[in-house]
């Protein structure tokens, strides 16, 4: 009983400084991304008064610092407003259960998988960035070019007024997607009711999955129409200065989502523990449940027993 005690004991620390190292790389991550991202914008905000010295005033006029100022603002606060809206991320990853449930027809219940707390991988990183870059550019344009163009003195920027809206609408985009990151980190699963004695397997899906799914779809058709349009306005008024500048800031746009994914890795434990606190036994069975994956597990019998399963 004491050594199984002990190893318990080791296996807990060794977890616990694990997920503090695994801290520490988001940590150090997100400050050198934040630092890359403010030299980049420094430099594209140099450029822009350099190229457009009308736009030098400014477009609030009791800001003081003109249009440096308000450039400064625009990369900084999609930053802020994510640190600002994580501690709300469990409320709102539950009002994403309930959705699920509502939507569902309260014919689903919903327990937990075990989930790995290891280092983020950056393929899944720029997965996670993609939906809220993509939905914050077509935000962005569309609000640049109905409304955008005629707020002085953005009018004057042309093709890198778009983008500059589009980081502004960050983080909208953000306080719907970091939610479903926290219900996948948390390993949330629906099963759908059975009827007693019914010979098939329930299907099961996870509710980030089926909401990402939904945003997803929705923002890769307003994004495939939106770059269509924006092409045409690229076609109508290209400027080489203003062209480099854009993909710059398109750069700088995806530094920011991608910087805020490992922010929210800084944290993400800390608010996981939060979700599962919050959610009542009845509606989600917190027992975690042990996914095997048969493939994996059929390769080793065959490695531990060859003989047998040939015969």
């Amino acid at each position: 009983m004491m050594e199984d005690e002990l190893v318990n004991k080791d296996g807990q620390l060794a977890e616990k400084d694990k997920s503090l190292s695994n801290q520490k790389k988001a940590l150090i991550t997100s400050i050198i991304l934040i630092i890359i991202t403010g030299i980049c914008s420094v430099i594209i905000s140099l450029v822009i008064i350099n190229t457009t010295p009308k736009i030098t005033q400014g477009a609030i006029k009791w800001i003081p610092g003109g249009i440096i100022v308000e450039l400064i603002v625009i990369w900084i606060f999609p930053i802020l407003f994510s640190l600002i809206v994580i501690p709300f991320l469990p409320y709102i990853a539950k009002f994403y259960i309930h959705l699920h449930k509502l939507i569902k027809l309260f014919n689903h219940e919903y327990s937990l998988v075990t989930t790995k707390e290891t280092f983020v991988k950056i393929t899944k990183v720029l997965k996670r960035s993609l939906m809220p870059v993509l939905l914050s550019f077509t935000i962005g344009f569309w609000f640049a070019d109905k409304i955008g163009e005629i707020i002085e003195p953005f009018q004057e920027l042309t093709l890198v007024g778009y983008l500059l809206f589009a980081i502004l609408f960050i983080p909208l985009t953000i306080l719907i997607a970091m939610p479903l990151w926290l219900l996948d980190d948390t390993g949330i699963i629906s099963l759908k009711k059975r009827e007693e004695g019914e010979r098939k397997l329930p299907e099961v899906e996870g509710p980030s999955s089926y909401f990402e799914g939904t945003f997803i779809g929705l923002t890769y058709s307003l994004a495939i129409i939106s770059i269509v349009f924006f092409i045409l306005r690229i076609i109508e008024r290209f400027e080489p200065v203003a062209f480099i500048l854009f993909l710059g800031l398109l750069i700088v746009l995806f530094l920011e989502v991608i910087s805020i994914n490992y922010l929210y890795e800084i944290v993400y434990r800390k608010y996981k523990t939060m979700l599962l606190n919050k959610l009542p036994e009845r509606l989600v069975d917190k027992k975690p449940k042990i996914i095997i994956d048969l493939k994996s597990l059929s390769s080793i019998q065959e490695q531990d027993h060859p003989k047998e399963l040939s015969e």
